[in-house]
């Protein structure tokens, strides 16, 4: 039995056809999906609240553990940080600006409502040395290692 081999030729600027129909059709997607769930409001109707998610960093080193957190529009007063468990959690709500404040919209895109976010930490901490700030909409959390957790090396030895 005989296979046949089948070439595609690559496109004047060097990639596979399918390729690019495939990078289009995403950007396409996105475009279309951005517009329908992203699509701003129309005047004087009230935005749905929504669950905002947030995003973050965490940083590892022998110490500690930092967590930034982007929270732009949340005041300090709206935010809630606890550790439980292993687990950081940050909550908070970002308000929103209504007709009560005088004011008349023509666009309203920004998100606004309740934001929620849980991290898993990979060790334990020092629960008496934990600190948190909020500067310029980054919340800065310092999760200092118990002495334990900084021990915790273990070399692993590899075999071939």
């Amino acid at each position: 039995m005989e296979r046949n081999n089948v070439t595609v030729n690559a496109s004047p600027n060097g990639r596979a056809p399918l390729k690019a129909f495939g990078r289009d059709l995403v950007r396409e997607y996105d475009r279309i999906m951005d517009s329908v769930f992203h699509a701003p409001t129309k005047k004087s109707e009230p935005r749905e609240r929504e669950v905002i998610s947030v995003k973050v960093d965490v940083a590892d080193s022998d110490k500690q553990i930092e967590v930034f957190a982007d929270l732009p529009g949340v005041d300090e007063k709206h935010l809630k940080v606890e550790l439980r468990d292993g687990t950081l959690f940050i909550s908070g709500e970002r308000e929103t600006q209504s007709v009560a404040d005088g004011l008349t919209f023509d666009r309203q895109e920004r998100c606004m409502g309740t934001l929620e976010r849980s991290i898993a930490l990979s060790c334990d901490v020092d629960k008496s040395g934990v600190e948190a700030s909020l500067r310029d909409g980054v919340l800065r959390v310092i999760l200092p290692k118990t002495a334990e957790a900084r021990n915790e090396v273990m070399r692993i030895r590899v075999k071939h």
